[in-house]
């Protein structure tokens, strides 16, 4: 080996252990950032929330399952859709789309004042006595109306974070898995591709007309406590660069969770098909 080569090897060598402990501090800072964004913004909670609520909807057998056939459907959407899946493919999302720059400032905005405020009132809302409480403010509004200008930041929030249009994506992934999985287990009826997806843009169509106001009756419960002027600071962080990434990652973590978890689910119905 030359003198030059041996001096290479030497300095490359002598780097190395540098370069793997950056290396891990940058992977340990991404991880920790994107545990925080999600645990903060209460993602989990909320796609727990939108898989329970079709799940209550279709354990009824709106579609004329047998009865056993249809518990045992759902009883393996329940595994497939659980909180602990969701919330793994969602990780796996915001670690693909990763921006350190981005998190970094959202980080910083999650912990100022006015943005904790906004987040503990939504965090709570997911809680048992959050769902408790729920009532009351249905209550109170329906006692006092919400204001236009209430209405309108309301309506902002929603239209900003793409709430309406990440919950229509996932209930309609969730229906079209439902309707396929009936279609293989239904001995009295089976549909082609082109009827299942016909069905499906039915009940997406469907969804479309009342998912903007479901929403925004949603948020108005959610943060029925908070004054104008809070939700203001929080709404203005969704015009920056950040802010926009933060939505858009949220909004692709959402559809990639649940259309992951719909192929698991119709994997384990295909098992139970072939042994039928």
């Amino acid at each position: 080996m030359t003198l030059f080569r041996k001096s290479l090897a030497t300095i490359v060598f002598g780097l190395l252990p540098f370069i793997v402990i950056g290396q891990d501090a940058t992977v340990k800072t991404q991880s920790g950032n994107t545990d925080e964004i999600i645990t903060a913004i209460s993602l989990s909670e909320q796609l727990n929330e939108i898989a329970d609520e079709f799940h209550s909807q279709f354990e009824q057998n709106p579609l004329g399952l047998d009865p056993s056939q249809n518990k045992r459907m759902m009883d393996l959407f329940r595994k497939a859709f659980d909180k602990k899946t969701l919330l793994n493919n969602v990780r796996e999302t915001f670690q693909k789309k990763y921006n350190a720059s981005y998190a970094d400032s959202v980080v910083k905005w999650i912990n100022s004042d006015s943005s904790q405020k906004v987040l503990h009132t939504k965090k709570d809302y997911f809680t048992l006595q959050g769902i408790r409480k729920r009532v009351v403010n249905k209550y109170e509004l329906e006692q006092t109306p919400p204001s236009q200008t209430r209405k309108n930041l309301i309506d902002s929030l929603a239209k900003k974070t793409l709430a309406a249009k990440s919950k229509i994506n996932a209930n309609v992934v969730m229906f079209r898995s439902v309707v396929k999985a009936f279609s293989q287990l239904s001995d009295q009826r089976s549909f082609s591709d082109a009827q299942i997806e016909n069905f499906v843009n039915n009940y997406r169509m469907q969804m479309s007309t009342q998912m903007d106001e479901e929403i925004a009756n949603e948020l108005l419960v959610m943060y029925h406590n908070l004054n104008n002027n809070v939700l203001r600071n929080y709404i203005s962080f969704y015009n920056s660069e950040p802010g926009q990434w933060l939505t858009k990652t949220t909004k692709e973590s959402i559809q990639s969770a649940f259309d992951s978890a719909a192929n698991h689910f119709l994997e384990s119905v295909d098992k139970i098909k072939s042994v039928k």
